[in-house]
């Protein structure tokens, strides 16, 4: 009876773990794809310090969450994020319309990728 209580107690406390992280991955995701829009709509009116500012502010919420994804995450996946994210800000910098697009795209679709990838998905279960 205790190894099923203790099993019980484990499987009830790696389902929240789990939950817990697809929820945060989730609102990390979120919250950065939120400044996406502005991003893209600086870059069409070549507006490239409300851009640069917008990065930083990703770079930031980024940073702030560093520890959670440090520990959940792979880090080839983190380095993936945090290279095309550098870069991103890099061509802001540079005023680089077409190199800034091709590399902030990615970035984008790694992002969008991670709760597919790291949380739980109803579809990728069926």
């Amino acid at each position: 009876m205790k190894k099923f209580i203790t099993a019980l107690i484990l499987f009830a406390a790696i389902l929240v773990f789990g939950c817990i992280h697809t929820w945060k991955i989730t609102s990390l995701t979120d919250e950065i794809t939120s400044l996406n829009t502005e991003i893209y709509a600086a870059v069409q009116q070549e507006d490239w310090q409300t851009a640069a500012a917008q990065l930083e502010k990703i770079q930031q919420i980024w940073d702030k969450n560093r520890l959670w994804v440090s520990v959940t995450i792979s880090t080839t996946e983190i380095e993936e994020l945090e290279i095309s994210l550098k870069q991103s800000i890099e061509y802001a910098k540079l005023e680089d319309a077409s190199g800034f697009t091709g590399e902030f795209t990615m970035f984008r679709l790694l992002l969008n990728h991670l709760p597919h990838h790291e949380g739980f998905d109803i579809e990728e279960i069926l």
